[in-house]
C-alpha cells in the first residue's frame, strides 16, 4: 500500500475552548456600549466573535471538532 502512495488518515483531537467564560466576555461588551465606547454594530459583531472564541454553550476546556 505504501507504494501505491496511501497514506493513513490522522486523528484530529479537536481544538480547546473557553467555555462559559462567555457571560464574562459579554459584560464588557456591555460595559463598553453603555459607556458609549463602541455602537451597537461593535457590540452585535463583538458578541459574534465571542461566542465563536467560546465555543457556543459548552464546558470550559471541552474539545471540539469542525
Amino acid at each position: 500500500m505504501s507504494s501505491a502512495g496511501f497514506l493513513a488518515k490522522v486523528a484530529i483531537l479537536g481544538a480547546g475552548v473557553m467555555g462559559v467564560q462567555i457571560a464574562t466576555l459579554k459584560a464588557v461588551r456591555v460595559n463598553m456600549k453603555v459607556g458609549r465606547f463602541i455602537f451597537q454594530h461593535d457590540y452585535n459583531a463583538g458578541c459574534c466573535i465571542v461566542e465563536t472564541l467560546c465555543g457556543g454553550d459548552v464546558d470550559a476546556g471541552s474539545r471540539v471538532d469542525e
